[in-house]
Formats: structure tokens, C-alpha cells, sequence
């Protein structure tokens, strides 16, 4: 094989031979002068940055780490406090720095700039300080941002500067015909190019951003709109549209059938012509093509009807239209049970079949004008009617209580009396919790109630409805007697008078609470009875008896207080020498009954009434005023 290339190498030409060995000679020199020199620049940056390396306009060539360090930090220190966006339209935005967190770090940039150079791999090694011996090697800073809050900042940015591409879009006129604004394009940037500058920017240490602005094109222009123009023509066909359910009609004349429709852009090739719509119930939105589309259009308008703004019309209309059942009023007279007031039955629209009927005829491709729709609407039958009374298990006296408020006020007596009349007549369903608060309903000026005293945060003070305690103390003596549960009762802060003998069975009760409640655990309805006569309050139920009787022990008194000593204010708004008594002296007392129902023998009920009244000293106002 030697013996081969040496034949080879005597078969060229002596004069050949002399090139090739100057060329080898040549090659070998250079390699030698370049690895001479590029050891002696190693070594002359062994622990410098190689030259010619910059991050952003800051050359940071022949510095050691520490002098690179400085270098940036003064660079990073004359920043501005906003990233300035500027635009090719002079339009203008900032971002603060603070918002979006921006933090460089210099100690890694340095250690990635130093590192150029220092590779382990020989050939990049090699390459890198080439680069750094002939040309310019260009490094970015590292540095971090919160990427949430920059993004939102984009965002704002974005919709901000420039000037946004207007669609072409539908318009209703006044006449009723309708026309196309023209479609307008926009300039402006895009959320990703803006995002693109300002990483590059803050990658060299430079926040003066400035990005090209780009044209925005409109997502809907004037050879898009033809069909949706066409189905809105069908739409308006119809108006004025009339809706009735039962006695009440609701008319929608072409402007608010028009506020129905929205538009929404669909492929060309998801556009199939149909005859008619296809509604299903309570749809998100229906959507019917009739017309052509051109084949050459990608996308096309379409015409929907939002099935929301169709039913928030039908739920206005509803509100109308919907009313609950009364029940007949009833009176025991004499033994017998009459009708005082009739019944009324109910009605509720059904609006979920109403809204894909409504859909359905304004989509229909026939010019029927002032179209009239009767929408479904169910009955509600009143439960207690002259024809079913009975029905209802109202036979017999079951139970039966009264109490006295002589010396009361004139304006306590017409709360007492209001408050009963609210009361009598009403009807308790078998299982039914019976609530005095919520039967009675606003107690204010409105409903009849004149201002009265009563008892609230350990004084007495004048509301409307004073007196109303009377009407549910009265309530509860009955429901005893009638050996009903009782399931929810407080007595009074202090001890009253109107209400003794005995003590400890009062039911206080003040909006919203504390209520008086009692369950109906009789075969049938109760119904409630309540007369007022001279000084006297009486309530009476009336149900069916199964057999029960109530007991109710005398209340077993104890820790009677004696009221403090009485409690003088002196008031300007008495003459000097006046005084007025504002609160009366009452004892303080625990009071103990226990209640007991029996039937056939067996106790199915007792329930304990434990009372604590506080001591209430008397209160006067002494005047001050002088004559």
C-alpha cells in the first residue's frame, strides 16, 4: 500500500509536486500563526468578556464580570418608568414598569455573556471567539415579567390605539326598509405583534417600542349581508307582532322585533337552504336560510333569532298574566259554614312553550302581517271553593281563647282590631306550620296600622302596630285550648298587664321575628276566627276533633325582682315643673307551665313554657323648658 502511493506521488510532475508542498507548508503556517494567536487572545481575556459582545447598545467587550455588571445596572437604572409604545400612526401607549413586574437579571445576563467563548465543545468554542475576533456578537438580557398582568395590558393597548375596523352591519330604518352600512377597515396592531416587541425590546434593555401599524380588516362587509338581509325581511314580515294569553296582550312593533335578531358569520358551506326553520324547545337561538349563498364566499351573515330577548319579552308579558288562586273567604255562623268571599282561579303563562311557538311563526316564510299568537297558559285551580268546602274538615269548635286590653290606647284598640281582621278567615292545610308574621304581612301606614308602643331593645318606643301582641297572645291561648303543637313562641322582655292572670303565657311577636307558629296535625283544615267586642279579643278554631284534650298547669312563679328605683331625665321639651311617666314599674319573674295533649289516653304532646321577664324600673321626663 506504501509502495502504491509512493508510484503515485513520483507519477506527478516535479513541478506539481513543489505547488502541492508549498500549499500543505502554507496551510500548516496559518494554522499554526491562527492557534498562536488565538491562544494569545485567550489568554489576554482569560477573565474578561471576549470583544465585540453587547447586550442592546451597552458593549460590554474586554469586562470582567464585576465592570459588565456595573455596566448594565447603570443602563437598567436610566430606564424609564413605562415601556412607551409608539406606533407608525403617532398613536401613543405606555405600560408602567411596576404593573407588569419587569425585573432583570444582571448576574445571570453577565455569566451568559462571559460564558461566550468558554465552550466545551471545541468547534463552538472555536467558532465563538472567531465571531468575537471578526464581527459583533449580539446577547439579550435575562429578565422576567408577570405574564397575567402583561397580557392584560396588551390587551388594553391593543383595543385602545388606532382605529377599530367597523362591520358592515344591518340597519332598521325609520320607514321600516332596510339598509347596509359600508364596512370600514381599521389600523392598528395586533395583540401578538405588540407582544413579539416588547419581548424583543426588553430582551436588549430598551423600552421605546416602536411596531408598524397594520391594517384591520372588517369581519363583515357588504357581499357578506345578503342573506341575513333577506331572513330580517322575513322577520319584519310579521310586525307588528301580537301576543295574547288569556285577557292580556303584549304588542311588538318592528323596532323591538328587530332587537331581537343578532347575526353571527357562518362557513358557506354549512349554508343549506331550508324552506323552513326547524325550532326545538327553548333552543339557544334558531337560525333558517332560505336564500342563495355565493359559492365564492367563505363566509356569509346570517340572521338569528336569540332566544333569550324572546323570552325576557315573554317573561315582562308573563308578569301580567300570572296571578296565584284566592281561596273562598269563609265565616262560621251559627254552627254552619258559609261563603264570605268567592274564589278566584289562577293563571301561568307557559313560557317555555311560548318561546319556540313565538320562533316559530316570525321565522315562517309567509307575509302574513300583524301577526296575532295566543300563547298557552295553564289554570290554577283555588283550592278552597264554595263547591268543596266540604271537603275540608271544617265541622266543630276545637278550640277556643280570649284576652282583655280595657285601659289600652285608642290607637292600640285599632291595631288590635286591624291586626285580628288580617287574621280571621284564613285557612291552615292539614300539616301546615301556621306563621302569624307572614299571614299578617307589612304592618305599616300602608296596611291600616297607626304608631303605637312596643317592645324593642329593653324599652318601649312607638312603631306602627303596637298592640299586635295582643292579637298573637290571644292566638296562642287559643291553639292551647285546641291542643295544637306549638313550634315557635317568645314571651315578652317584661311582664304586661293586658295579659294577666296567668303569667308566663304571652307570645310576643315583631317583624321579622320573633314569630308565633303553630303546627295543623288535625285530620282537616283549621280555620281561624277572630272578633274584637268592646275591650275583648277572641279567636276560635274551627277543624275536626280526634279525640284530644289539652292541660295546661297554673305557672309556677319565682325569682320575683322587685323594678329598680325610678329613672328622671330631664327634657327640654317639657315646662319646668312638668313631669311625664314614660315607662311603668313592672317585676321581674321566671314564670313555668307545662302544656299536655292527650288522646285516648296517651300523651302525644307536651312542651314546656319557661318565661323570664326582666325588672323594669319606672321612667319619667322632668321638664327643663322655661315659660
Amino acid at each position: 500500500m506504501a509502495k502504491a502511493k509512493l508510484n503515485l506521488w513520483k507519477s506527478i510532475p516535479r513541478r506539481q509536486q513543489r505547488i502541492i508542498l508549498f500549499v500543505v507548508l502554507g496551510v500548516l503556517g496559518l494554522l499554526v500563526v491562527g492557534g498562536v494567536c488565538l491562544a494569545t487572545f485567550a489568554v489576554q481575556y482569560k477573565d474578561k468578556i471576549y470583544p465585540n459582545t453587547f447586550v442592546g447598545d451597552v458593549n460590554l467587550g474586554g469586562k470582567s464580570q464585576t465592570e459588565a455588571a456595573q455596566l448594565l445596572k447603570q443602563k437598567i437604572s436610566q430606564l424609564p418608568d413605562k415601556l412607551e409604545v409608539i406606533m407608525t400612526d403617532d398613536s401613543v401607549a405606555s405600560i408602567n414598569r411596576d404593573d407588569i413586574d419587569l425585573q432583570y437579571d444582571v448576574d445571570k445576563t453577565v455569566q451568559d455573556v462571559y460564558a461566550i467563548g468558554r465552550n466545551r465543545q471545541l468547534g463552538n468554542r472555536l467558532r465563538e471567539l472567531f465571531l468575537s475576533f471578526t464581527a459583533t456578537n449580539n446577547r439579550t438580557a435575562a429578565y422576567s415579567v408577570n405574564d397575567q398582568t402583561l397580557t392584560d395590558k396588551i390587551e388594553k393597548v391593543t383595543s385602545e390605539v388606532g382605529t377599530k375596523a367597523t362591520d358592515a352591519q344591518i340597519i332598521l330604518n325609520e320607514d321600516g326598509t332596510l339598509s347596509v352600512s359600508p364596512a370600514k377597515e381599521g389600523k392598528g396592531i395586533t395583540k401578538e405583534a405588540l407582544k413579539h416587541a416588547i419581548d424583543s425590546n426588553l430582551a436588549i434593555i430598551d423600552l421605546k417600542i416602536e411596531i408598524l401599524s397594520s391594517t384591520i380588516k372588517p369581519k363583515v362587509t357588504e357581499d357578506q349581508t345578503g342573506v341575513a338581509v333577506e331572513q330580517v325581511r322575513t322577520i319584519l314580515a310579521h310586525a307588528p307582532l301580537t301576543l295574547k294569553a288569556g285577557d292580556v296582550t303584549a304588542t311588538a312593533d318592528q323596532k323591538k322585533v328587530f332587537s331581537w335578531v343578532v347575526f353571527e358569520l357562518k362557513p358557506s358551506e354549512e349554508v343549506t337552504p331550508t324552506p323552513t326553520p326547524s325550532v326545538s324547545p327553548l333552543p339557544d337561538k334558531t337560525t333558517w336560510l332560505i336564500y342563495h349563498v355565493k359559492a365564492n364566499d367563505t363566509e356569509v351573515l346570517v340572521a338569528n333569532l336569540d332566544t333569550e330577548k324572546v323570552k325576557n319579552f315573554v317573561n315582562n308579558m308573563a308578569t301580567n298574566v300570572n296571578h296565584d288562586p284566592t281561596n273562598a273567604q269563609l265565616r262560621v255562623t251559627d254552627g254552619k259554614v258559609t261563603v264570605v268571599t268567592n274564589h278566584s282561579d289562577g293563571q301561568k303563562l307557559k313560557v317555555d312553550d311560548a318561546i319556540p311557538q313565538v320562533i316559530t311563526a316570525l321565522t315562517t316564510s309567509d307575509d302574513q302581517k300583524g301577526l296575532t299568537i295566543s300563547l298557552p297558559v295553564d289554570k290554577i285551580a283555588a283550592e278552597v271553593r264554595a263547591d268543596n268546602i266540604e271537603s275540608l274538615g271544617i265541622k266543630e269548635l276545637i278550640g277556643h281563647g280570649e284576652t282583655s286590653f280595657t285601659g289600652s290606647p285608642s290607637n292600640r284598640v285599632h291595631n288590635i282590631t286591624t291586626g285580628a281582621g288580617f287574621l280571621t278567615g284564613k285557612l291552615v292545610p292539614k300539616g301546615q306550620d301556621f306563621s302569624t308574621v307572614k299571614t299578617l304581612g307589612a304592618v305599616d301606614g300602608s296596611t291600616g296600622y297607626l304608631p303605637e308602643l312596643v317592645i324593642k331593645e329593653n324599652r318601649t318606643t312607638p312603631e306602627f302596630g303596637g298592640g299586635l301582641c295582643q292579637v298573637s297572645t290571644t292566638l296562642f291561648r287559643s291553639v292551647l285550648n285546641a291542643g295544637l303543637k306549638v313550634t315557635q313562641r317568645t314571651n315578652h322582655s317584661y311582664r304586661v298587664s293586658y295579659y294577666e292572670p296567668p303569667v308566663g303565657l304571652d307570645a310576643t311577636i315583631y317583624l321579622p321575628g320573633p314569630d308565633f307558629r303553630f303546627l295543623n296535625d288535625t285530620p282537616g283544615y283549621i280555620l281561624i276566627q277572630s272578633k274584637v267586642e268592646g275591650t275583648k279579643i277572641t279567636f276560635d278554631l274551627y277543624g275536626t276533633k280526634d279525640g284530644r284534650t289539652s292541660a295546661i298547669s297554673d305557672p309556677v312563679v319565682t325569682n320575683v325582682t322587685d323594678p329598680p328605683a325610678p329613672l328622671y331625665s330631664d327634657t327640654d321639651t317639657l315646662p319646668k315643673g312638668t313631669t311625664k311617666q314614660i315607662e311603668r314599674a313592672h317585676q321581674g319573674a321566671t314564670a313555668v307551665a307545662i302544656y299536655t295533649v292527650t288522646r285516648d289516653g296517651k300523651e302525644i304532646n307536651k312542651q314546656t313554657f319557661r318565661s323570664v321577664y326582666k325588672p323594669w324600673q319606672a321612667q319619667f321626663l322632668v321638664g327643663t323648658k322655661e315659660q
